[in-house]
């Protein structure tokens, strides 16, 4: 079994993570920051500790084999207000990280951003699409696209894996992400808005698989970026109605016709090829899971039109 810090632990995806890594029989330390309550977890040994220091690595154990950042600053939505607690978290700590794993011979860094970055793209994503860095784009998914390029020079050094992932979703998520929003929406009679009649399109992939692939990433031995989504290309209208059946609600919409729908799908294919598998789990079971409203489905999984 492998020694494995998971920087975030104590987040959305993290703690989706250790749970997984720790029944794997792993050694797990997972970080967390200093105000924040974390579970009990069997085989995890928190870290309490602020990212936006300048030692908050002085803690970490030495030697680590693997070093796992999926960190993200909580402050991302409040641009320009706490852009400098953006840049602390998602540059100046991740290239903190690299150099702790570099200099301590780490076997591999695994780092998760967002599928974001490919921005302009009216198609299923893949890795190697180039990337416009004049397109309009947030703060937080530059500071993303920023930290995938200061990594690059050290790609060449150790394994560096970059994973993308496309709208994650399940058990605790943050209140301010998009599919809770619906929910929230859903659950108040509240309108959804759609750019045209069907929304955004996107590929949410579930928690529990985000975990299986940073899992399975952990035999790699070489630098690379794979994209992380679910096996179902669905609109945003599609994704309400199926939140409206999970909570017993119907789903309302306003039509904003005049603007094109963004497109936020990522193409699995390099994943499935470097992994020999891809997330799997529909969206309805994942919803049912999340909002536990039925047991009875929760491995239920589809075949991913990629795969056939």
């Amino acid at each position: 079994m492998a020694s494995i810090l998971v920087v975030g632990g104590g987040g959305f995806v993290g703690l989706h993570t250790v749970r997984r890594l720790a029944a794997e029989g792993h050694s797990v330390w997972a970080t967390h920051t200093p105000k924040r309550q974390v579970p009990a977890i069997a085989g995890v040994h928190w870290i309490a500790g602020d990212l936006t220091s300048s030692q908050f690595t002085d803690e970490w154990p030495q030697p680590c084999e693997n070093i796992l950042f999926l960190a993200q600053s909580r402050l991302w939505r409040q641009f320009p207000d706490n852009a400098a607690d953006v840049f602390a978290v998602n540059l100046r700590a991740l290239h903190q990280t690299v150099v702790f794993a570099l200099e301590t011979k780490a076997q591999r860094c695994i780092v998760t951003t967002t599928g974001s970055v490919y921005t302009t793209l009216q198609q299923a994503a893949r890795e190697n699409d180039p990337i416009d860095l004049q397109a309009g784009r947030s703060f937080y998914v530059a500071s993303r696209l920023a930290g995938e390029i200061l990594l690059g020079p050290y790609a060449s050094l150790m394994p560096i894996i970059v994973l993308r992932l496309f709208m994650p979703y399940g058990q605790g998520m943050h209140r301010d992400l998009l599919l809770p929003q619906l929910v929230k929406r859903i659950q108040e009679g509240q309108p959804i808005s759609l750019h045209g009649q069907e929304g955004l399109r996107a590929n949410p992939v579930e928690a529990s698989e985000v975990a299986e692939v940073l899992s399975r990433c952990l035999s790699l031995r070489r630098s690379t970026t794979l994209n992380v989504a679910g096996p179902e290309e669905l609109t945003l209208r599609e994704i309400s109605i199926q939140l409206g059946k999970a909570l017993g609600r119907e789903a309302r919409f306003e039509i904003r016709p005049e603007e094109r729908p963004p497109v936020i799908v990522g193409d699995t294919t390099f994943l499935r090829t470097t992994l020999g598998w891809a997330p799997e789990i529909c969206f309805a079971a994942g919803v049912e899971r999340w909002l536990g409203r039925s047991a009875a489905i929760q491995g239920a999984s589809c075949k991913s039109p990629q795969a056939a």
